[in-house]
């Protein structure tokens, strides 16, 4: 043990010489070859100007869970923690934060001081220790029926949500609650318009973390009813002139189930409302892909029996990124969580069966950045915070 402590303190010294912070975008559902027209087109202006700068990666989700291997929560727990879901433990969207098996990255960076905002994030409640703020699915849910009408009605909305906020007043700090409009939204597109709006609050606030994990879920719930508009068939290409037909459709995305393409220009739109200069590093991630579904109903479909459906985005931009263009660099799901740690100059654990991305960086960054190696995260946090286990 006193070898460990040793060890803490050597990485204390490393960890707080890096001051850096991470914005995360997930994308859930996210696909480069939607991504890729949409920029070149000129639709995604911010989303195309962060690509210009980073490193980017096709990422294969199936290592997370190959039985299932896309659906969603295991993968976004695969996203944090580094580890497949018969690892993590986490099967299902409404399992609580302390049923994670193994330290998620935030875990991770409050061992060393540094902070985390988890916005939509899954299985994030209750809250844990070095999360700063934190809006849970259920609070974010909640937000929704309060600020907009619905269609159909709110689904799964709990009545009391500040046991899924931190702080719990967050939501009436920031003024995010207004008086439904007349115009109608659909719940993912809502929940996720209250999570941007409790970023863009924060950052004009002046309020960062370390590390600030925003995920959103209409990518995917968009993708998943429209998919059939830009492509009909298996392994056919997509129908990129109905895609960007969509693009030059799109106003807002309150009207009915949106289309493929609404939703990036929404997150276009809100990632350009941001000063995007206070984060050194932004980081795109999607847990899956999409493709045609021949079965029905929905017409968009992912998983390991389904080509390109089980492969996703990763992508690293900013300070020390290396940019190779014509690149596509092939990662999976297992590598995210220790390139963050490696990005927030956070130990790397050899029991982590994925690997930090530092091919990403240029050779000074590298050399700013020699993360020690430790036997597992689970065993520095112990040492670092005594008698604190994943999720307590």
């Amino acid at each position: 043990m006193n070898r460990i402590l040793l060890s803490v303190a050597l990485l204390l010294g490393l960890v707080h010489c890096a001051a850096a912070k991470v914005l995360v975008i997930g994308l859930d559902g996210a696909d480069w070859r939607v991504i890729d027209p949409l920029v070149q087109a000129g639709h995604l202006p911010t989303i195309g100007d962060i690509l210009a700068r980073s490193a980017r990666a096709n990422l294969d989700c199936e290592p997370a869970w190959p039985v299932f291997s896309c659906y969603c929560p295991p993968v976004w727990n695969t996203v944090s923690t580094g580890q497949p879901q018969r690892v993590h433990g986490i099967y299902q969207g409404n399992d609580p934060s302390w049923a994670r098996r193994v330290p998620a990255v935030w875990n991770l960076a409050a061992a060393f001081g540094k902070s985390s905002m988890l916005i939509n994030y899954r299985n994030t409640y209750p809250v844990e220790p070095g999360v700063a703020y934190m809006v849970g699915e259920p609070a974010g849910a909640w937000a929704a029926a309060q600020s907009f009408a619905l269609f159909p009605p709110a689904t799964g909305v709990v009545d009391d949500p500040t046991p899924f906020l931190f702080p719990p007043s967050l939501f009436l700090e920031l003024g995010v609650l207004t008086p439904p409009g007349p115009e109608p939204w659909w719940q993912p597109f809502a929940v996720d318009e209250i999570g941007f709006r409790v970023l863009r609050e924060l950052s004009r606030r002046g309020r960062y973390a370390d590390l600030t994990f925003l995920l959103v879920h209409g990518t995917d719930k968009a993708e998943h009813i429209n998919w059939g508009t830009i492509q009909d068939d298996v392994g056919v290409p997509l129908r990129t002139l109905a895609l960007l037909e969509q693009a030059n459709q799109w106003v807002a995305p309150t009207s009915g189930f949106g289309s493929v393409a609404s939703q990036y220009l929404t997150v276009d739109r809100f990632l350009g409302s941001l000063d995007l200069t206070q984060w050194e590093h932004i980081v795109f991630v999607s847990d899956h892909g999409m493709t045609f579904n021949p079965d029905g109903p929905l017409s968009g479909h992912h998983g390991p029996s389904h080509p390109t459906g089980h492969t996703g985005i990763f992508s690293v931009g900013g300070a020390g990124v290396r940019v190779r263009r014509s690149q596509m660099y092939q990662t999976t799901v297992l590598d995210v969580a220790p390139t963050l740690a490696y990005m927030l100059g956070l130990p790397i654990a050899s029991d982590l069966p994925g690997r930090a991305q530092r091919r990403f960086f240029n050779i000074e960054f590298r050399r700013q950045h020699r993360q020690p190696r430790v036997e597992s995260w689970a065993q520095v946090i112990a040492a670092q915070t005594p008698g604190m286990a994943a999720g307590e």
